[in-house]
C-alpha cells in the first residue's frame, strides 16, 4: 500500500505542475528575436546563431543573446 501511495503521489506531481517545469530561457526578455531554430531531422528546436539575427538588434537583445550564448541555458548554437 504504501509503494502505491508513492508512486501516486509521484504521477500527481509530475501531472499538477511538477513535471519539469517551461525551460528557463523562456523567462527571458527578447529570447524569440535572438534565436532560431535548427532541424534534428525529426523535429526542430531552438539553437542560438553565432551573430544575433537582425531582429535582435537594442542593446536589450543583445544582452539577451549574450546569456542565450552562455552554457547557463544549454541551448545549442546554430
Amino acid at each position: 500500500m504504501k509503494i502505491y501511495a508513492a508512486i501516486l503521489g509521484l504521477i500527481q506531481a509530475m501531472t499538477i505542475g511538477g513535471g519539469m517545469g517551461a525551460p528557463a530561457y523562456l523567462s527571458l526578455p527578447h529570447w524569440e528575436e535572438c534565436t532560431s531554430t535548427k532541424d534534428y531531422g525529426t523535429w526542430q528546436g531552438v539553437c542560438v546563431p553565432k551573430t544575433p539575427p537582425a531582429a535582435c538588434d537594442t542593446e536589450k537583445h543583445r544582452t539577451t543573446h549574450r546569456l542565450l550564448s552562455s552554457e547557463s541555458y544549454n541551448i545549442p548554437s546554430c
